[in-house]
């Protein structure tokens, strides 16, 4: 049983800081649009999979399963090829790099939704995207852009689990646990 108070986390990668900048130079000629809030780089992650709220007590477990699931997976690289609306430009939450799954990628997520469904978490139903946001989109009316092609290669080297914390300007993500995926 969970409630308002417990720690909302997920399992994620995080870009390094040369590839916040490359994409950074990519967004910085967007036209400003009411409907978006930017995230801040330092915030920029690919969600490997969301727990949500999740008991104090399960957290540690969690924590664990980063140093065993680094072990046992290899470092990858996913082609971010797009920004674009997301999950669909008809009824957008985000705009988000996109990338299409690699195999490494899949098998990583396959791996931890097994490990997170035997402590007994919410399965994940919905197939793995993998996006990074970079803006929220405010009302669920089509947005007709962004939709530009890109090519930035984001190398994921370290599994994390983060928390999402409110902050003053929005969430912030910080991590809980990190370890470097396999070389």
């Amino acid at each position: 049983m969970t409630n308002s108070s417990d720690p909302r986390v997920f399992f994620a990668a995080c870009p390094v800081d040369t590839e916040r900048t490359a994409l950074l130079d990519l967004i910085k000629d967007f036209e400003p649009n009411e409907r978006l809030r930017w995230l801040t780089a330092d915030n920029w992650h690919v969600t490997l999979r969301f727990v949500g709220n999740t008991p104090a007590g399960i957290v540690p477990r969690l924590s664990a399963l980063v140093a065993q699931l680094a072990r046992d997976h290899m470092q990858f690289t996913l082609n971010l090829n797009r920004i674009e609306p997301f999950p669909a430009a008809r009824h957008p939450l985000v705009v988000a790099a996109t990338a299409d799954p690699v195999a490494a990628g899949v098998a990583l997520v396959s791996d931890l939704e097994v490990k997170c469904q035997h402590l007994q978490l919410k399965p994940e139903t919905r197939p793995w995207r993998p996006h990074m946001t970079l803006a929220r989109v405010r009302g669920r009316r089509p947005l007709p852009e962004p939709d530009v092609p890109i090519s930035l290669d984001l190398n994921i080297r370290e599994l994390a689990l983060m928390e999402s914390v409110p902050g003053e300007r929005g969430r912030v993500y910080v991590p809980i646990a990190t370890a470097p995926l396999g070389a």
